[in-house]
């Protein structure tokens, strides 16, 4: 996916989604124009901006959220998702989850939350790896999200010392991070972590992930959902 602002030097958003649109692409990428001048890319509504989404300035986190979830789930058929109400059903039947929440960024993580929540899972957050190693030694939890760059203490130094907890051999601990490339997962994975979830977080990713260790028998589920309209 490609998220490009509207109003810019040399090159304004409207040629830079042309400029993608044009390129010999095997897959185009799903677009995202964020501006405070919607009403007038909507009079000004061309070929180019056919399934763009815009969103309107100012951009609170609950707005991108909802843009994230319609894109991102754009490509699903209607048979493969499960409508919210559904969605919600399946991780009841889990019962209340304890998550643990290892996130440095304010915005990533009332993002993450509001996706948490959605499932009604229990969240408890740590801003960094040395808060989420001190909040390991006393409580217990069932998953733990944890970013990989943070300061004082990263993601998978936070692991290594998380697993040396003999309570902690076993628990789910899923990486969500921006850094995709084949190397840091492998990192993530050598630190002593179960899975990977790309940030930005798509969710039907991320409640698949996240259903799949948390049910009993972690197995591959597949799950999607129904977007909210924004």
């Amino acid at each position: 996916m490609i998220s490009v602002d509207y109003r810019m030097e040399e090159m304004n958003g409207l040629d830079v989604i042309k400029s993608i649109k044009e390129l010999p692409l095997k897959k185009q990428p799903e677009l995202m124009m964020i501006t405070a001048f919607a009403g007038e890319i909507e009079r000004g509504f061309s070929e180019d901006m056919k399934q763009v989404r815009v969103v309107a300035k100012p951009v609170t986190p609950i707005k991108l959220l909802e843009a994230l979830n319609s894109i991102l789930s754009s490509s699903s058929s209607a048979s493969e998702q499960l409508t919210e109400e559904q969605l919600k059903s399946l991780f009841t039947t889990l019962g209340r989850k304890k998550i643990m929440l290892v996130e440095d960024n304010p915005i990533n993580r009332e993002v993450a939350i509001s996706l948490l929540e959605f499932i009604d899972l229990e969240i408890f957050s740590a801003e960094n790896g040395r808060v989420a190693l001190e909040m390991a030694t006393k409580e217990a939890f069932d998953l733990v999200l944890m970013d990989v760059q943070m300061p004082i203490m990263d993601g998978l130094e936070a692991t290594r010392n998380i697993r040396k907890i003999e309570a902690w051999k076993e628990i789910p601990i899923i990486a969500m991070t921006a850094h995709a490339f084949e190397e840091d997962i492998e990192n993530c994975m050598s630190a002593g972590m179960n899975d990977h979830v790309s940030k930005p977080v798509e969710p039907q990713k991320l409640y698949a992930t996240l259903y799949k260790w948390l049910s009993s028998d972690r197995g591959e589920t597949e799950i999607q959902f129904s977007p909210r309209p924004v």
